[in-house]
């Protein structure tokens, strides 16, 4: 046939699969501009909904004649074969007659069928078997004349609609190629070069405000991330560690886990760089919340590798746009990108670099960057997966970052690993304090007001907050904001307060407005990936019609002064910021989120039934955190969200709050990680002398009495929080409690305790600190039956703490091999530890936590240095598991460390969540201030609190070694019994992993 100029493509599809067929038509519109370029040949795509005439008669029939008229007729189907017609059974099925007819006569159009892979449940309504046996009938009828195939998504059904129309033009192109000229073109040039100077001017600054940018380099602080495979959370830990011990993972994750690097270096939950990440696996997805550096981070690996000369030539593409384009090929939607003027980018070289790119990921010599997973929405969330898992990725390095709240574990366990950044340590504040301030003295003072301050501390873990801090602190240099509110409120003051070239400085109150009222509306925008890039048609519209409803404003404010209006947001405030040439964006999405959260607030109307419905959606948390921190008592906000059994939302948003009424709390309804949280929001502001008397009754009624809370951890929260009240009633309160904090215990000084009924003595003359004595005795071990002996010996009553261990550290114990065996010195050496894993996290290191992340030769090490450090004539040395059990059963010989039988009240942390969103965790101050946590030799903590290394080998190969005590982060009870065994290699560590000492002979 004669080539067309422009080529109708017809799709045919019954309305279950309209989903698909907008994303096939977005692709459509896409590859239209390849074939455009590559063969003049101009894809239109005609749909009935907007190409079929209205009119009386029967709609079928103009539909047909689009049809009629079609030079590519694509048909789709998936569950449903479609309704009736009049005429036919279905639509679909007429248009495809219809097509079938003409293709008979003129042997056109050119005809595809394509059917979804679906599954019919044997429960499944009648209609959708009879639906069934029409589509099969139905591909009968296809299969003698023409094309059809079957897909299982959106990219797989665009894939192979791409193969299918690749073959079509190719058929209809009959024009001789041009002859070759010697000519040089730009297809023939190196455009790299060019790409490099694009990438450097690109990416080589940061800054949310104009007026106040960093080179990349001079600011940039490098963030750390923990490391974990998908398959960890897919399966759960026990599984995932059992396998991998036994080497029963996949072949790639075994050659990843048992690399030599990454079990003496990083481990496979350690702090790592993202350059160890390019290092160690191709597929990485980054978590982090909002600011957390996630995009910072990306732009960070291009700017490294901007200069081409490594081994990987990086490509950033926002997820959204991905979306946007239909997924497919990321070159070609990252050519699209550059074509939309997204970038500036020269176009002249954009076709000739898309094939250079090409050829470079056919080699494996692309790091594809998509950024912002989490902005695609909910909804998209799995389609995404299902791209991601079936890109071939050739050796090339795909990372993907989202945020953590938004993530949902979907991609290939065995293909892909999962990145959390940690938040910045007191080390980073100061290191990013120093970089933004020129005078050295100016970060010194602003870091001694963070770091004295509890929720400025907080707020600096994060980035993005920090620079804020750093911020407000250049600019007013006065108190600074401890609410996080507050801080994004401050930041748009100092905004609107610049006077410079300000021809509208007396409208801050209805810039703010308007900011509310854009931020919010494109929030709530049907397109979920248009929810942060604004067109700027919509963006002027909806200014001048502000700006009309107004009439306050005139005459100094008219509609016709909308432009410059927009213009002074954008170019002196930078609360705008331009987007290509035709959109715009917050300087960044937590500021639009800050002005989506004023929006709702405005609203005066507590918890809207519009908030109810956006809780539901995870794009919403931070802002429905911020929210929550607008209003001046939280309690019906944290009522609402924890009947809706939002218990991850209300403990993000609890930091936030301003105040909360514990006696106004739904206590029988909320969960008590809830009630926890709001118990420590009663001091997270330090409160106010007139509120100390109120907050003191509050806390002693969460402690004793008849409406004391149910649960210990609770309870224990409740008694730090009094410490931190620090009055006369308080500290009245605290000595009567049963609680025993463990810096009574923890000293030098002979001291007697009281536990189950029973005096136990320690730091004794003679004794060694803080251990307590243990008959020996025989006991029958286990539940093998066997009966064993132990000597007597002394037992550390904790587990060791992060003070306790700084002392090694300290006294250059990672410097000094006599302290290490043979193996234990070499595995350090290799490694380059100079410290524990975890020991400058501040979820791990507090002083009165069991030190954690140790592994067996770090433990060992200790109790060698001890010795000497004590001058002990018996040495120090690690319990063998039968001295271990033994402390544990007690003189009784009980099934757990604190009893026979189990006490649901010994505190214990079961959910992993806390763990991701930096919660407090593992600290030995929970399970050690209860006297009911103790085995009846007076020794705390064997039960539930941290696994802790022994002496004794797991296996007669000596792979591993024993743990006992079972973990606080995912022991089920019983892993908590004394008798339970669990194994770990001796050169790991964990953040739930410990130890304690003992002295005596075998």
């Amino acid at each position: 046939m004669t080539k067309p100029t422009e080529v109708n493509v017809f799709i045919s599809c019954p309305g279950d699969v309209n989903r698909e067929k907008e994303k096939l038509i977005a692709f459509l519109k896409d590859f239209s501009q390849q074939t455009e370029q590559q063969c003049q040949i101009r894809l239109r795509v005609v749909t009935w909904e907007k190409d079929a005439a209205r009119g009386p008669g029967r709609a079928q029939k103009s539909i047909n004649e689009l049809v009629d008229e079609c030079d590519i007729y694509i048909g789709l189907m998936g569950k449903r074969f479609g309704g009736s017609t009049g005429v036919l059974q279905s639509g679909t099925y007429e248009e495809y007659v219809t097509a079938y007819h003409r293709w008979e006569k003129e042997k056109r159009p050119e005809m595809r069928f394509f059917f979804k892979k679906v599954k019919i449940d044997m429960d499944a309504p009648d209609e959708d078997f009879d639906h069934a046996k029409l589509i099969r009938n139905f591909k009968n009828t296809i299969e003698p004349h023409f094309f059809y195939d079957t897909f299982s998504n959106a990219p797989d059904l665009i894939k192979k609609t791409e193969n299918e129309l690749i073959k079509i033009l190719k058929n209809w192109q009959h024009q001789e190629e041009p002859a070759a000229t010697n000519e040089p073109t730009i297809q023939d040039k190196d455009i790299l070069p060019h790409y490099s100077k694009f990438l450097r001017k690109q990416y080589d600054k940061i800054g949310i405000f104009q007026d106040k940018s960093f080179k990349l380099d001079d600011i940039y602080v490098s963030l750390r991330l923990e490391s974990k495979p998908e398959m960890w959370h897919q399966m759960g830990e026990a599984e995932f560690r059992r396998r991998w011990a036994n080497k029963e993972l996949p072949e790639r994750m075994s050659e990843v886990m048992h690399s030599e690097k990454r079990t003496t270096a990083s481990g496979f939950e350690d702090d790592v760089t993202i350059e160890q990440v390019i290092d160690d696996v191709d597929q990485a997805v980054i978590l982090g919340e909002a600011g957390s550096g996630k995009t910072t981070l990306f732009k960070h690996l291009i700017a490294k590798n901007s200069e081409l000369n490594n081994s990987f030539i990086p490509v950033f593409l926002p997820m959204r746009h991905y979306f946007q384009y239909g997924f497919g090929d990321p070159i070609k939607a990252f050519a699209k990108l550059l074509r939309e003027g997204h970038f500036s980018f020269d176009p002249q070289y954009i076709s000739p670099l898309e094939q250079q790119l090409q050829k470079l990921w056919a080699d494996g010599k692309i790091m594809l960057l998509l950024d912002g997973m989490d902005e695609i929405g909910q909804d998209n969330f799995k389609d995404a997966c299902d791209v991601l898992n079936t890109i071939e990725h050739r050796g090339n390095k795909i990372l993907v970052s989202c945020r953590r709240s938004c993530y949902r574990p979907s991609l290939t366990g065995d293909r892909w690993w999962i990145y959390s950044i940690n938040p910045f340590s007191p080390d980073d504040r100061l290191q990013f304090m120093n970089k933004y301030f020129t005078e050295k003295s100016t970060a010194e003072r602003l870091s001694g007001l963070v770091e004295g301050r509890q929720r400025l501390r907080s707020m600096g873990q994060n980035p993005l907050l920090m620079g804020l801090i750093c911020y407000i602190y250049e600019k007013s240099k006065g108190a600074l904001p401890e609410e996080r509110v507050v801080l994004y409120e401050k930041c748009v003051e100092e905004l609107l307060k610049r006077r410079a070239e300000q021809k509208f400085s007396g409208f801050a109150d209805f810039k703010k407005e308007f900011l509310r009222s854009i931020a919010y509306r494109f929030f709530v925008n049907e397109d979920k990936t248009r929810r942060e890039w604004f067109p700027a048609e919509m963006v002027h519209s909806k200014l001048r019609e502000s700006i009309r409803e107004r009439t306050d404003l005139a005459p100094a404010l008219t509609v016709d002064k909308s432009v410059a209006f927009l213009q002074e947001i954008v170019e002196v405030n930078s609360l705008l910021l331009p987007v290509g040439a035709d959109s715009y964006c917050f300087p960044h999405r937590s500021f639009q989120e800050y002005f989506a959260a004023c929006y709702l607030n405005k609203a005066n109307d507590g918890f809207t039934q519009i908030v109810k419905k956006l809780c539901q959606d995870d794009f919403w948390t931070e802002t429905i955190c911020l929210y929550a921190g607008m209003q001046s008592n939280a309690t019906k906000l944290i009522n609402e969200l924890g009947k809706q059994k939002k218990v991850d939302l209300v403990l993000r948003a609890i930091p936030d709050t301003v105040r909360i009424d514990w006696d106004k709390l739904d206590k029988d309804t909320l969960n008590w990680k809830i009630r926890r949280g709001a118990v420590e929001q009663l001091v997270l502001p330090e409160p106010d002398r007139k509120r100390l008397d109120e907050i003191t009754d509050i806390l002693r009624g969460v402690l004793a009495g008849k409406q004391c809370d149910p649960n210990a951890n609770v309870r224990y929260s409740a008694y730090i929080a009094l410490e931190k009240v620090g009055t006369a009633a308080a500290q009245q309160i605290v000595s009567e409690t049963h609680i025993i904090p463990p810096d009574v215990l923890i000293h030098e000084k002979p001291h007697t305790y009281a536990a189950r009924g029973k005096q136990f003595k320690i730091n004794q003359p003679g004794m060694p600190p803080n251990m307590v004595h243990v008959p020996g005795g025989s006991f029958i071990m286990g539940k093998t039956g066997k009966k064993v002996t132990v000597n007597d010996f002394f037992m550390s009553i904790f587990p060791v703490t992060n003070r306790e261990y700084r002392r090694f550290v300290d006294a250059g114990g990672y410097k000094n091999s006599e302290f290490w065996s043979k193996e234990g010195w070499k595995w350090k050496q290799k490694g380059k530890w100079n410290e524990p894993r975890h020991w400058n996290d501040e979820q791990f290191n507090q002083e009165w936590q069991p030190v954690v992340g140790v592994s067996w030769y770090e433990a060992e090490a200790y109790c060698n240095w001890l010795t000497k450090f004590m001058n002990a004539k018996i040495p120090l040395r690690l319990p063998t598991e039968q001295e271990w059990e033994h402390a544990a059963r007690g003189p009784a010989g009980e099934e757990w460390a604190f009893g026979d039988k189990w006490n649901v009240d010994i505190p214990r942390w079961d959910s992993y969540f806390d763990y991701v969103k930096g919660l407090t965790r593992c600290a030995a101050r929970i399970n050690t201030v209860y006297k009911d946590a103790v085995s009846g030799w007076g020794i705390f903590d064997l039960s539930g609190n941290i696994w802790e290394w022994t002496n004794s080998w797991y296996d007669k190969e000596r792979k591993d070694r024993v743990l006992r005590g079972g973990s606080l982060h995912d022991s089920y009870v019983g892993e908590l019994r004394a008798a339970y065994r669990h194994y770990w290699n001796p050169y790991l560590g964990d953040f739930d992993v410990g130890f304690r000492c003992l002295q005596g002979s075998p």
